[in-house]
């Protein structure tokens, strides 16, 4: 049979799987940050097993979708890496001090809710926490990332100072990914690896 023969749409599906194998492991991972005092990784300037306390909160842009569901996942994310994490003895995680929301609070505030045998306080704070997906009419037809920018400032409890204010942009995926939200715990995970132990993205 000659290619003039082959029905359109059998010859567009033919074009679309071999698009696909050649786009096959294109997914790629970047890490981007913005610091200011120390830079990460976080526990470099630790010793292990410091006590912590970590408070988080998120600014969401004003169209983001299933807030509810990001917010169990960073919570459950939060809560995962810092049980596991042998350089930060965490004593406690809340999104609150005294029913107030943490990111509404300035440094003194903050300071005054642990007791001074806290070493260090972690301020998470999340701005995107999701998958984008984007079309485009070219040979690449989508691509998809998971991305996560988060800002986590860390207060120094002897000295009272901001010892370090850390913006990571996460960026994973790539053309003829899709990345959904089920794939943001094992994401946050490694973003928070990379800020707080350097480890490379697996």
């Amino acid at each position: 049979m000659s290619p003039s023969a082959i029905p359109l749409c059998t010859r567009r599906f033919f074009l679309w799987i071999t698009l696909t194998l050649l786009a096959a492991g294109c997914t790629s991972t970047t890490v981007t940050f913005h610091t200011a005092g120390i830079e990460p990784p976080l526990c470099r300037a630790s010793a292990k097993g410091e006590k912590a306390v970590v408070y988080w909160g998120a600014a969401w842009r004003q169209d983001q979708k299933e807030v509810a569901r990001r917010e169990a996942i960073a919570a459950k994310g939060i809560e995962d890496f810092f049980l596991r994490e042998p350089c930060v003895s965490v004593k406690a995680i809340s999104r609150t001090i005294d029913g107030r929301d943490v990111l509404l609070l300035g440094d003194k505030e903050v300071l005054a809710s642990v007791s001074r045998d806290i070493d260090r306080i972690h301020i998470i704070r999340f701005e995107e926490l999701g998958p984008v997906l984007v079309f485009y009419l070219s040979p690449i037809l989508w691509t998809s990332d998971l991305n996560i920018d988060v800002r986590i400032r860390t207060l120094n409890v002897r000295t009272g100072i901001l010892e370090s204010d850390v913006t990571a942009h996460w960026r994973k995926g790539g053309p003829f990914n899709f990345r959904g939200v089920n794939g943001l715990p094992e994401d946050l995970a490694e973003t928070l690896q990379v800020i707080f132990r350097d480890q490379p993205a697996r």
